[in-house]
């Protein structure tokens, strides 16, 4: 079945970095304009963003509105005009390096760094901030926007995803410093959380995956929550997966005359197709369905009477393979 889909930090479908920018220059409207970044183009979701040592880039006006995930690594200083706004997706991080990277403000409550839906830096509350310091989607609302310390891991995409009745998760690393471990961790309402697995951290640039084979029928809510050696943790975006039971699919009659009905899983709107074989593995017929009509009716009045593959698919996935007759 169809991806489902990582928030906090919060992780929620699914990033892979699409480009490293770093600040090269401050004129004009500062993070807005285009050549001041390198390569040049202003950020977009999906691009770890760097203020070197040295560097200032300004934030006038509002970007973002939630939509982009960002990785913001501060060595130099990000500075707020008034009405500046970074609103970012749960699955981003801001991050002051090191004891001379700064957050300056002019000290209005315009000025704002969001994640998630949650201020994790206000102008007029926060005032300067130095380093080492970083805020994802669990590190707290300003003016606690900012823990001390910096970020033991760098998650790049974490994904869900329906396969054969079950869900495969997978995540990837690009970095791991003195981690420890990865929760799972499941929902079914966005408010309750339980881990139902934890992988031992490997220390460095890694991917991962895990099986949850026991999906509820319905919305699956799923996170990561990566920990660090001195327990300090991030979260993911969330992702969530649609999953239908196979108990919801009914193949019939067997034997068949003129039709064969094949009903579909209640809990999904995703589009599947219905594909007939012969034994020797000929596709003789397709007839494609969604759930919004709940059931796919197949012709057979061309076929002859003997037996026949039946399988039905959800994009390139098999959901059910079954060997039925044709009587007449």
């Amino acid at each position: 079945m169809k991806k489902l889909l990582l928030i906090p930090v919060i992780l929620i479908a699914q990033n892979s970095f699409s480009a490293i920018k770093t600040v090269i220059a401050n004129a004009g409207t500062g993070w807005g304009q285009a050549n001041n970044w390198s390569p040049a183009g202003v950020p977009v979701s999906g691009d770890e963003v760097v203020i070197p040592t040295g560097q200032t880039i300004n934030v006038k006006g509002s970007f973002y509105a939630g939509t982009a995930t960002i990785h913001l690594k501060i060595f130099g200083t990000l500075d707020f005009d008034p009405s500046g706004k970074l609103d970012f997706t749960s699955g981003s991080t801001v991050s002051l390096i090191n004891g001379t990277s700064r957050i300056l403000t002019n000290g209005t409550s315009s000025e704002l760094i969001i994640i998630g839906g949650i201020i994790k830096y206000n102008g007029s509350l926060d005032g300067t901030l130095t380093g080492p310091k970083y805020a994802n989607y669990v590190s707290g609302a300003s003016p606690n926007g900012f823990s001390e310390g910096v970020l033991s891991v760098k998650l790049i995409s974490f994904t869900a995803r329906n396969q054969s009745f079950k869900v495969l998760l997978n995540w990837q690393t690009v970095e791991e410093k003195n981690s420890k471990n990865f929760h799972i961790e499941k929902s079914s309402d966005l408010i309750s959380w339980k881990t139902i697995h934890t992988t031992k951290a490997r220390g460095s640039a890694s991917s991962y995956s895990w099986i949850d084979n026991d999906p509820k029928v319905g919305i699956n809510y799923y996170r990561l929550k990566s920990v660090d050696v001195d327990n300090k943790s991030q979260l993911s975006k969330i992702v969530k997966v649609n999953h239908a039971s196979l108990a919801d699919i009914q193949i019939g009659p067997n034997p068949a005359t003129s039709t064969l009905y094949v009903s579909l899983p209640l809990s999904s709107t995703s589009s599947y197709s219905v594909e007939i074989f012969n034994l020797s593995g000929q596709l003789l017929k397709k007839k494609s369905g969604s759930q919004a009509s709940g059931i796919i009716k197949v012709d057979l009045e061309d076929l002859v009477n003997n037996n026949y593959i039946v399988l039905l698919r959800q994009g390139n996935e098999v959901l059910v393979k079954k060997q039925f007759s044709v009587r007449k």
